[in-house]
């Protein structure tokens, strides 16, 4: 995340947006209607913000900007539940999706930029596979200019076959052999990527005053579990 944190007012839609997810996450926690509040309020700021930032080339294929814009798709998942089921979050990844698409296929030898779309795509998965739709040929297109060979490529992979398959089976598309000999090869694929290392390690860590960057860096690092 250091490599996001710039002064204000470069990235002020970033810093305001990071505030608004902090406020979110609190509500969520402790059910306050009041940070709700200070969340919204928040929010919408962060909104025009970034409604402004997406007015200029440069700012628009910034990765602070395709950031901010997935960071409002976490904010409205844990808003949700306080709202009565008002969201908007699938915008927010729809909107993602179209900044990947204003880039060219170098955009990905940015490894900053690979693992947000790792991000994307998997929240689009996701979306796809809860609620039946098709795959978007948007993610399809962007996923031919990247490499899965790694593991969270191949996780990735993995999910799309998947999604492919529950779709085949919904339209009757696929014979009962078939559908048997492809549920088969998802299980080995997944237990082959199961058995690679991960890329974190354990490590100590000590309690002490903690900065107001620090903090919103570990907020984000831990909400994008909720993706």
């Amino acid at each position: 995340m250091d490599h996001f944190w710039i002064s204000p007012p470069h990235h002020a839609h970033l810093a305001a947006c990071l505030r608004a997810v902090s406020l979110a996450y609190l509500a969520f926690e402790f059910c306050s209607a009041e940070i709700l509040q200070s969340a919204m309020h928040q929010y919408s700021f962060a909104l025009r913000l970034t409604n402004n930032a997406l007015q200029n080339p440069h700012m628009r294929e910034n990765n602070a900007t395709l950031l901010t814009v997935l960071l409002f798709y976490i904010y409205e998942k844990l808003t949700k539940p306080l709202l009565s089921g008002r969201s908007d979050e699938l915008k927010h990844l729809d909107g993602a999706l179209t900044l990947l698409q204003l880039s060219g296929a170098s955009q990905f030898n940015d490894p900053t930029r690979l693992q947000l779309f790792r991000q994307i795509s998997m929240g689009i998965l996701l979306r796809c596979l809860t609620r039946g739709d098709d795959i978007p040929a948007k993610l399809l297109s962007l996923r031919e200019s990247v490499d899965d060979t790694d593991g969270d490529g191949q996780l990735e992979g993995l999910m799309m076959n998947f999604a492919a398959l529950k779709f085949g089976i919904r339209r009757g598309d696929l014979l009962g052999c078939e559908v048997d000999a492809q549920v088969k090869e998802l299980d080995r694929a997944l237990f082959r990527i199961c058995g690679q290392s991960p890329r974190w390690k354990f490590s100590d860590a000590i309690a002490g005053n903690v900065s107001v960057k620090d903090l919103f860096i570990c907020l984000i690092e831990s909400t994008s579990m909720l993706i």
